[in-house]
């Protein structure tokens, strides 16, 4: 079966869109003159601009309902009017309810996530061509990669290392780089997944034994305008926070010689790359969403907490038996105490031993 346009959907996080690389150049190698197209929130089009060969970027923003139920309606309308039967293939990556009825609506096939729950999926499982259900203890770029299993595609390693366009002279000149440098991105999407300001601090206090520059990036938002405002002011530090765009981040993080970083985005950027990386994870598994090694084609298939190492990766977790949790926080405060059992000099250590 050929397909000359491919929709693929996937309404979730930046890090979630970043790992559909390699589903797309499968997809794209296989059906080498499909033009593919891709559906993301709005809060993840900076990403779904770096991705290769993508077409139309549609979007779905969550701020339609905020401006009132006609506004909500018109986007709604005009966002289906242009996907509507529009494509041969449409694969839905998660069971969302919205997404599935995209991916009725906008193909002649379709492949789709759904809930194993009968009483969530039955009703999906007579919309959509195909289906199958997420497994979560598998890597999550396993679950993005299922619908080749269903089109009789196979690939025999996953690369997702994205495009990086500007040279280390040009990343170094525009920010006033050393020639070496360990970048340390201390956010994350949500403060519950985010290392506390103050051990940051700490933790960059100690950095000055290593006698490297030391780079911080992140984006725009609340959480690292916050983390920006109170970093301390160390000479041997330079604060990049919101100063940079993705392909720049991208840049960044390839010609460092250490990455440090949360459970977001970043991490798994620096993992395509085979970076020497220290990740600190909060609440969440890293059988599902710890870095995956291209190198090694391997990931975590156990949480051993405190501290687990693969090839150049090192993740460290605090040694508590409510790790992990998988929960937005401790009693849904949305901050995670195990956070804060993770000592800086821990974390120091790490990457002193680097």
């Amino acid at each position: 079966m050929e397909y000359n346009k491919i929709l693929i959907i996937i309404r979730r996080s930046n890090g979630d869109v970043f790992l559909t690389i390699p589903l797309i150049e499968a997809l794209k190698k296989r059906y080498s003159n499909a033009i593919i197209d891709i559906l993301v929130n709005k809060n993840t089009t900076s990403i779904a601009k770096t991705l290769p060969f993508i077409n139309t970027i549609h979007i779905f923003d969550y701020r339609w309902k905020k401006q009132g139920i006609l506004s909500w309606i018109k986007n709604e309308f005009r966002l289906i009017r242009n996907i509507y039967k529009k494509y041969d293939l449409v694969i839905n990556l998660t069971a969302n309810d919205r997404n599935v009825l995209y991916a009725f609506l906008a193909g002649k096939e379709s492949i789709s996530a759904i809930e194993s729950e009968f009483i969530k999926s039955w009703w999906k499982k007579n919309l959509v061509s195909y289906h199958y259900t997420i497994d979560n203890k598998k890597h999550m770029i396993y679950s993005i990669l299922t619908p080749l299993n269903i089109l009789g595609i196979k690939i025999k390693k996953i690369p997702y290392k994205p495009k990086v366009i500007y040279s280390f002279e040009t990343i170094k000149n525009k920010f006033s780089l050393d020639n070496k440098y360990i970048l340390f991105h201390p956010s994350a999407q949500f403060w519950f997944r985010t290392y506390p300001i103050e051990l940051i601090n700490s933790l960059l206090s100690l950095c000055k034994e290593l006698n490297i520059q030391i780079v911080l990036s992140g984006g725009k938002d609340e959480i690292n305008k916050k983390i920006s405002k109170e970093i301390k002011n160390f000479p041997y530090v330079k604060n990049l926070i919101s100063k940079t765009s993705i392909e720049e981040l991208y840049a960044l993080i390839k010609y460092s010689q250490v990455y440090i970083g949360m459970d977001t985005l970043t991490t798994h950027i620096a993992a395509s790359f085979n970076k020497k990386l220290i990740a600190i994870y909060g609440p969440n598994s890293v059988i599902q969403w710890g870095p995956f090694n291209p190198e090694l084609q391997y990931s975590p298939s156990f949480d051993t907490p405190p501290i687990t190492r693969y090839g150049n990766f090192t993740i460290i977790q605090a040694d508590m038996k409510c790790v992990p949790c998988n929960k937005n926080g401790c009693q849904g405060s949305g901050k995670s105490k195990c956070l804060y059992n993770i000592h800086p000099q821990t974390i120091f250590k790490e990457v002193k031993n680097g």
